[in-house]
């Protein structure tokens, strides 16, 4: 039977979901990647060879494995610039994306007001990439920019129209970058004197650098120019990508591996707590963003699996944390670990490993199994902890499962109870089973039995990466009895 895939972050983001798209493509032979929601808010680190390691905002996964065909489908918020700055890195490497790669005529547009508007918020935890801003025109139809609005279509007069993108841009300039670029201009003014009096220098400096080059951006070229330039490029690159994978999965001879970006954790809708992503970034809403649904025969063939970090991160919290947060293991770990945001580089803050956040992200996922990855940056540290519940500490009550309510949720009274297990030596490099330490064998029996209990089925561990090479990978998929679905 051939299987699709579904790679989920099941906690904050920055699981490894980049390692884990390299090794289902490659051991279950996967022709087709798409990548279904977000835009170049996510950072998926991919290695070409041992030694050149690259980063992914726009593009999926799949691009950087020869022989598979690429997509970003209608609930991509597509960031234009970003995505020829990664087809011409890749061509850099020889990796050509011609008839590789196919971007939907549905896909809403980031434009530069969007960008401006995402600096001038200056909101907890946004990259500042414009995507929830361009999320929010899609309900405003003379604002929604899609891709297919680049083109103007031939009528039954056999002429060509004028791009829609031109008929109603009048009314998005009078809107974005009128009344933005005032707004900018006083923002820098007040970074200027700002900089002079205030104790963060270097912040301030950084905000003001990046104002003045949006400014001259906005300055430099007409949006509309701008667009209707950068449509040619595209122009190959577009398809009705709904109608491609729906064809796949009606054919049932090929697989295809759907990339999430962000994780379930920060999903718009199901997310604990403020500071959310501005998409529906769990499991539950593949099939919105691919614009088709599967069949109840056709679910059988779907594998979700979740990526789960041994010390869980964040970025973009401004100090709220989470409920495992532990500032020592980021003092002890965090430059061993490289743990900085692909896209931002900001720091992350650093956890521990949290049963009670992965049992939500499993539930609204839908997740069959989980890819367990950087255990081995805890080689030799000694015991580890896994939270098991939280606790309030103004009124003693406990919470087995995910605390929903936000007020509680984002207070530093809200406390994980957690249980401690023996740490191991070294498990960087192993690539069987057989080869990892018991300790670490009883510790991943323990974390999946107290996940499996919480969500009242089997969750198995069904790969586990050891180092940040490729190969460094132990491949456990036959947990999932395939051949039983």
């Amino acid at each position: 039977m051939v299987y699709d895939w579904q790679l989920i972050g099941a906690e904050w983001g920055d699981e490894g979901k980049g390692r884990g798209v390299q090794n289902i493509v490659r051991n279950q032979n996967i022709k087709h990647v798409a990548k279904y929601q977000g835009g170049a808010n996510s950072g998926h680190t991919q290695y070409i060879k041992e030694d050149i390691k690259i980063a992914l905002h726009m593009l999926p996964d799949g691009v950087t494995e020869t022989g598979t065909f690429n997509y970003l489908t209608q609930g991509v918020a597509l960031d234009l610039v970003q995505t020829f700055k990664e087809i011409d890195e890749l061509k850099g490497h020889k990796i050509s994306l011609d008839g590789r790669l196919f971007i939907s005529h549905r896909a809403t547009v980031v434009m530069a007001g969007d960008v401006v508007s995402d600096f001038l918020s200056d909101g907890n935890g946004s990259t500042a990439k414009g995507i929830r801003y361009c999320y929010g025109r899609q309900s405003r139809p003379r604002l929604n920019i899609r891709v297919e609005d680049l083109y103007g279509k031939v009528g039954n007069d056999g002429k060509l129209s004028e791009p829609r993108i031109s008929q109603h841009l009048e009314r998005f300039l009078r809107t974005y970058e009128g009344d933005l670029a005032q707004r900018l201009e006083l923002e820098i003014e007040r970074l200027k004197e700002l900089r002079s009096s205030s104790d963060e220098k270097t912040k301030i400096e950084r905000r003001l650098e990046r104002g003045i080059k949006l400014r001259e951006e906005l300055r430099s070229e007409n949006e509309a120019t701008r667009l209707l330039r950068q449509a040619d490029r595209l122009l190959p690159y577009v398809a009705d990508t709904t109608k491609m994978l729906e064809d796949v999965v009606n054919g049932d001879r090929e697989g295809i591996l759907y990339d999430g970006s962000q994780a379930a954790l920060l999903d718009k809708d199901s997310g604990p707590g403020d500071d959310l992503t501005s998409s529906s970034s769990s499991g539950a809403a593949l099939f919105a963003n691919l614009g088709f649904s599967y069949n109840n025969r056709q679910m059988g063939r779907l594998i979700r699996i979740g990526v789960v970090k041994h010390l869980p991160t964040r970025v973009g919290r401004a100090g709220h944390g989470f409920p495992t947060r532990d500032e020592k293991l980021e003092t002890a770990l965090r430059e061993k670990g490289d743990e900085r945001g692909a896209t931002t580089g900001r720091p992350r803050e650093m956890g521990h490993p949290d049963a009670v956040a992965v049992a939500y992200a499993v539930r609204i996922s839908g997740i069959d199994g989980l890819f367990y990855t950087k255990a081995d940056l805890v080689d030799g540290q000694g015991e580890q902890k896994i939270a098991i519940a939280y606790k309030d500490d103004d009124t003693g009550v406990v919470y087995p499962r995910m605390i929903t309510h936000r007020e509680i949720f984002d207070s530093t009274r809200l406390k994980p109870i957690f249980e401690t297990h023996s740490g191991w030596d070294k498990l960087q490099g192993a690539r069987k089973e057989e080869d990892t330490p018991e300790s670490f064998k009883r510790f991943l029996g323990r974390y999946t039995d107290i996940i499996s209990e919480k969500v009242n089925r089997y969750v198995p561990i069904v790969a586990i990466s050891t180092s940040p090479k490729s190969e460094d990978f132990i491949d456990l998929l036959d947990r999932l009895q395939l051949q039983e679905r």
